[in-house]
């Protein structure tokens, strides 16, 4: 049996939604420690799982999660994540039946010009900022 929770490295990246943004697509930070890392595995938290993020911030309420796709870029510029409902990501303790995320073929990323779109903008909290938090699985190349 394969055991897809197998954790090589792994690192929460959190995506801030400001409080009544009228925008609809929220960019990754840099990410300079994953630069050259190679993409193993994704999942996202919702609130009901993880309702405060590390820093003890608010996650993402779910009307707005429930209307957000995601888009991946890899360093050469190809989005190979292209427009796909976040909730093809969610982990664990979900009804959507992915139970540990989502498995990747070692990609590298380019995450300054990956984001999350919110389709309906209107369930964008107007009293807090929220921020989705995803998961990473990663490694690293084996030297040459």
């Amino acid at each position: 049996m394969v055991n897809e929770n197998v954790i090589r490295k792994t690192k929460l990246i959190s995506v801030k939604v400001p409080m009544g943004s009228r925008a609809t697509e929220f960019f990754f930070p840099d990410q300079p420690d994953l630069r050259n890392a190679l993409l193993l595995g994704l999942c996202i938290f919702d609130v009901k799982s993880t309702p405060k993020t590390y820093e003890n911030t608010n996650t993402v309420n779910d009307p707005a999660e429930l209307t957000s796709f995601i888009t991946l870029y890899d360093e050469k510029g190809f989005a190979f994540v292209d427009k796909v409902p976040l909730v093809y990501f969610k982990a664990i303790n979900s009804k959507y039946l992915n139970f540990w995320g989502t498995t990747f073929n070692g990609q590298k990323i380019n995450w300054s010009k990956c984001y999350i779109h919110i389709a309906d903008n209107s369930t964008i909290s107007i009293i807090q900022d929220e921020y989705f938090q995803l998961l990473v699985s990663y490694e690293y190349p084996k030297p040459k």
